[in-house]
């Protein structure tokens, strides 16, 4: 079985066209609130402005993880998934299940992410046993559903 960074680093490659597509200004204030800068030295990052900003943030990660002893790995890797979920959520879910499919299956699987709320404020809990899928995918729906009533809530009749 390969390491947690290896594992995660394969998720990461997996979903680069989906990411390519993600606005780095919507996800670098959220990266701050989660703390990511603090538990990693990207801080240079946000000082280059490019079109291909978040997938330079990526390759950094990639390497980054390789070098962090594996509690560093799960709060950086955790760091990432809040600031990714808070404006995509369906692709932050989307790469934590394809990082924890050995996971579902082993409670000791490598590249196992802990049993924390990525999603904060919203309650959106990662997988955290081999029902854990279900669970999180039941409140991603049900926080798709919430945001979707307040957004008619508010739309001008």
């Amino acid at each position: 079985m390969g390491s947690p960074s290896t594992h995660r680093i394969k998720s990461l490659e997996k979903f680069k066209d989906d990411l390519s597509r993600v606005k780095f200004s919507d996800i670098s204030y959220n990266l701050i609130v989660s703390g990511f800068f603090t538990k990693s030295d990207f801080s240079e990052i946000v000082a280059l402005p490019s079109k291909d900003q978040i997938l330079q943030l990526v390759k950094l990660m990639e390497t980054e993880l390789q070098k962090l002893p594996s509690p560093k790995q799960d709060e950086l890797w955790e760091c990432f998934l809040r600031a990714l979920f808070t404006d995509y959520p369906t692709l932050a879910f989307n790469i934590g299940i394809e990082c924890d499919k050995k996971g579902q299956k082993d409670r000791n699987a490598p590249g196992r992410i802990r049993k924390e709320d990525i999603g904060q404020p919203t309650n959106f809990r990662h997988i955290a046993s081999a029902t854990g899928a279900d669970t999180a995918e039941f409140n991603l729906m049900e926080f798709q559903e919430e945001e979707s009533r307040r957004a008619m809530a508010e739309a001008p009749e």
